[in-house]
This record gives structure tokens, sequence and C-alpha cells, in this order.
């Protein structure tokens, strides 16, 4: 069969046909800590990411990353910066498991915060396994 022999065309069809699952893991016992009010420990940037993957569809438009001593975002499109000590308030876990040639799971706290007089909402990318369980380490650790 010619299609067996093109490897090209198994792999195309591997890629269109993929699919994303969304659950909401607020409740999980890994991450129901991570949900409700926090403080920031860190310097941090709310952040305008355009090139998002298919399965960060549906999260806030903006992201939430530490400030490693940069003036603006270096990912994206600066919003406002967030000083040590401001308070944020997540409100939900997200799992997004994707299913394409390989298989990942995506990890997302989803929350927001008052900056200057407005209100932004924002995801926090936890990290990305392979089997289903949310990542030990997270990013989270170092913000808040």
């Amino acid at each position: 069969m010619r299609i067996m022999k093109n490897p090209l065309i198994i792999i195309t069809i591997a890629l269109l046909s993929a699919c994303t699952s969304v659950y909401d893991v607020s409740n999980s016992s890994a991450l129901e800590a991570e949900i409700g009010e926090k403080i920031l420990k860190v310097n941090a940037f709310i952040c305008k990411v355009d090139e998002r993957a298919l399965f960060e569809k549906d999260l806030p438009k903006f992201r939430i990353i530490k400030n490693y001593g940069f003036d603006r975002c270096p990912l994206g499109e600066h919003i406002t910066s967030l000083e040590k000590g401001t308070k944020i308030y997540i409100v939900s876990a997200s799992h997004r498991s994707h299913w394409g040639l390989f298989h990942t799971d995506h990890w997302y706290l989803v929350g927001s915060t008052k900056a200057k007089g407005k209100k932004y909402s924002f995801y926090n990318y936890l990290g990305l396994t392979t089997n289903g369980v949310p990542p030990e380490k997270t990013e989270t650790v170092a913000l808040w």
C-alpha cells in the first residue's frame, strides 16, 4: 500500500487528527492547595502571549511570569508589572490532555489580580507531563 511507504503522510494524518481534552482539576489533591488568595514572593509580569498552542485555547489571554530582573516582559507584549507582596487570586486549575502524534499533559492555574486600578485575568503554566499526573516541581513555588 502506497500510504505505508510514505511516513510523511502518516505523520500529517496523525497531526491533523490531534485533539485536546480539558479538565477542571481544581479539587484534585495535588492542586487544591494552589487555589485561593496568594501573595507574590517575587516580582512578576503580566504578559500577552499571542502565539499560544491549541491546548491553551480558552485560557485567559494574559500569562503571569516571574521577573528575572528585566524591565519588561521578555515573552510577548508587556501588560503590567507586579511587585513582590501583590495579592493574586487563583480560581481554578486546568489539565489539558493533548493527543496527536504524541500524548502530552499540560497543567495550568488560572487567576486574577488588580494592578494600577485594573483587573487582569491570567494563567500560569505549571508544566508538561506524559503520565496524567501534575508535575512535582512547578513554577508556582517560585512565584508565591
